[in-house]
């Protein structure tokens, strides 16, 4: 499998070096290691520690994590991109999470050897992690609503108005509310990434979503990928890719943005397709496809 172009998997560790590796690896981080830790993950075959929950929520998680343990696997032997392989491959957010899950643990086995971890205790260091550097937490999917109730007391601190046992919903909610409403509800407020990214954009922090921070920094200064959005963030505002690691873990699980188009209403799905439209210089047929694809995820 050397030399193959995986952008979606690329995309996940690159991020995740930049913001964490190193803590962990002194500045340096051996890909093909990482790589072969995250296919060699232990696979998701128990629900024993889901007996007293919704079984068919349960199963539903699995068959995810299985796909994604699939995708993982495939070789491609052509030049694909992120936003392709989340719509031919039908990725969904909880299979971005459990990537992301895999990747963290496998991190943690090759330079914390966490391998004589309980999951308890990775569940744990999870948490110290979020704690210093302000990581999104990657719940634990694999276990449906158990992995929820193994969170950290502070990690369960969100907004009660959402699903908590269910991650898209979660995520959605999170991009769309304001700093404020996730003030009100006492969220973690003092290390809320919102701030920084609401100063970044010169907007008041208060009343825009994280959806709106990312529109308008991306149009501040011309970006036209998650990663030039990234990348030049870093270079123009001088920042340290520390104290937003959140936002980042949103950023790459949109990868291109493409799954920010699962969040979006009809009416902004239709403007960032025209968008795209006008920059590809009208390509009909990816223009019906996107719009077949945005009519089942809207």
């Amino acid at each position: 499998m050397e030399g193959i172009k995986f952008t979606v998997l690329s995309n996940y560790l690159y991020h995740i070096r930049k913001a964490s590796i190193d803590t962990y690896a002194n500045g340096e981080l051996d890909f093909r290691k990482l790589r072969q830790g995250i296919l060699s993950q232990k696979k998701l075959t128990s629900v024993s520690r889901c007996s007293n929950i919704d079984m068919d929520n349960v199963r539903k998680t699995l068959h995810n994590c299985w796909l994604t343990e699939m995708n993982l696997h495939q070789e491609f032997y052509f030049d694909i991109n992120a936003v392709d392989i989340i719509y031919f491959l039908g990725w969904k957010i909880v299979q971005a999470y459990y990537v992301c899950f895999l990747s963290m643990r496998a991190l943690y086995e090759l330079y914390l050897g966490s391998s004589r971890f309980s999951h308890n205790d990775l569940l744990n260091r999870f948490a110290q992690d979020n704690s210093t550097f302000g990581f999104l937490y990657p719940f634990n999917v694999c276990y449906g609503k158990n992995g929820f109730n193994n969170l950290a007391v502070p990690i369960k601190k969100i907004n009660p108005i959402s699903n908590r046992h269910n991650s898209s919903d979660y995520i959605a909610l999170w991009c769309r509310t304001t700093f404020e409403e996730h003030q009100a509800e006492k969220w973690r407020n003092h290390k809320h990434p919102r701030k920084k990214w609401g100063k970044i954009c010169n907007v008041d922090c208060k009343d825009v979503s994280l959806l709106d921070c990312l529109y308008r920094l991306r149009k501040k200064h011309n970006y036209d990928s998650i990663d030039h959005l990234l990348s030049g963030v870093t270079e123009k505002e001088g920042l340290s890719f520390n104290i937003s690691l959140s936002v980042i873990t949103f950023a790459f699980l949109c990868m291109s943005e493409a799954i920010l188009w699962q969040l979006l209403s009809e009416a902004e799905a239709g403007h960032i397709i025209n968008e795209y439209v006008d920059k590809t210089g009208g390509d009909i047929s990816r223009q019906k496809f996107l719009k077949i694809r945005l009519e089942g995820i809207v």
